[in-house]
């Protein structure tokens, strides 16, 4: 909760005005409850006001976000984090939604703060724009930490800067008003630090990692049952088009070579009744597994391997060592599969 709003009444509202000389003559509004930030999901609401209409009021008894823009204009937008004991206003008198005059909130007016550092920072920095503000976040986010606004500065960076900082939010805030955003923000962390050192076991010299998926006929198959062979893991997706312009190269590796390694297709995010449709119309002689990523475990190879892009190729030799890790598609890659063979 925000530091001096618990005595105001439990239910508020959030009152969206347009006046009727604003550069702006409709509106899209979209709410749904703080809490969903903690899911995978937003139970997202619609609502459009006119300038006809004048204002509108939204009644609400939890943390709630609103998203507000012009129809058509999603990259004209204002967000509005609400406590569920504030009266807000938003008064749409600036072309620009971002710089509309906002009272009641003291979250927007925290963040508003930020953002003009944030500028005079900017026009100050040699650095790559992006990168500048990245670091900018940071450092606001370490230096504000025992406020809710460090928890919007942590949102607006990659999980790899923000698991420098994540840790070391008051715990007051982490539980506070913003907690199913500091909750979602510090599970993309945790799984971008399983993911490097996933990565980092993954190279070659390391212990290939065992797993157990199914093929389209509903046959189990465990990497540990090919242990003997030269096995070839190939990480895709039907959506990933270099995935499938590498397919040419494979189908005529494994009729030439097909006895020297043993090639197996891992498809990761794709539904598996489209896997399945897409295996039986194509040309596939090889062991084709689909990968269900909603599971978060070890057991989905995607995380025990780390496996961040596609396509993704991965050799391993008959003792069960990686010898080979290939991100992305290469011309060359099967004549260095070749010559790794030919060398053992």
């Amino acid at each position: 909760m925000l530091a001096g709003l618990s005595h105001l009444c439990a239910e508020a509202r959030l009152k969206v005005e347009i006046p009727a000389d604003g550069p702006i003559d409709e509106l899209v509004v979209a709410h749904h409850p703080l809490s969903d930030f903690a899911g995978n999901s937003k139970s997202l609401s619609y609502d459009t006001i006119t300038m006809a209409d004048g204002y509108r009021l939204y009644d609400y008894d939890q943390a709630m976000c609103y998203y507000l823009n012009p129809p058509y204009q999603d990259y004209n937008n204002c967000r509005l984090i609400i406590a569920p004991e504030e009266d807000v206003t938003i008064t749409i008198d600036n072309k620009l939604l971002s710089e509309s005059t906002v009272t009641g909130s003291r979250l927007w007016d925290a963040r508003k703060d930020m953002l003009a550092e944030q500028r005079s920072y900017l026009e100050k920095s040699t650095e790559y724009p992006t990168m500048a503000r990245y670091k900018f976040n940071l450092n606001y986010a370490l230096t504000h930490r025992d406020a809710p606004v460090s928890i919007l500065a942590l949102g607006e960076m990659p999980a790899a800067m923000a698991s420098v900082a994540v840790d070391s939010i008051n715990p007051e805030v982490r539980d506070g008003l913003l907690a199913p955003m500091y909750q979602r923000i510090a599970s993309q962390v945790k799984d971008f630090l399983r993911q490097e050192a996933a990565k980092k076991g993954s190279v070659a010299g390391k212990p290939a990692h065992d797993f157990t998926l199914e093929n389209p006929e509903g046959e189990t198959i465990s990497l540990s049952s090919l242990r003997g062979q030269w096995v070839l893991l190939d990480f895709w997706g039907t959506w990933c088009g270099w995935c499938i312009k590498g397919f040419p190269a494979m189908l005529d590796f494994t009729r030439r070579h097909g006895d020297l390694c043993t090639i197996v297709t891992l498809d990761c995010k794709d539904p598996k009744e489209l896997w399945t449709e897409y295996v039986g119309s194509h040309d596939m002689p090889w062991i084709n597994l689909w990968v269900d990523t909603a599971d978060h475990t070890d057991a989905n190879p995607m995380n025990s391997y780390g496996i961040e892009a596609m396509p993704t190729k991965i050799l391993i030799d008959p003792e069960g060592t990686i010898r080979l890790t290939v991100q992305g598609h290469t011309e060359d890659f099967f004549d260095q599969v070749l010559r790794i063979i030919a060398s053992s």
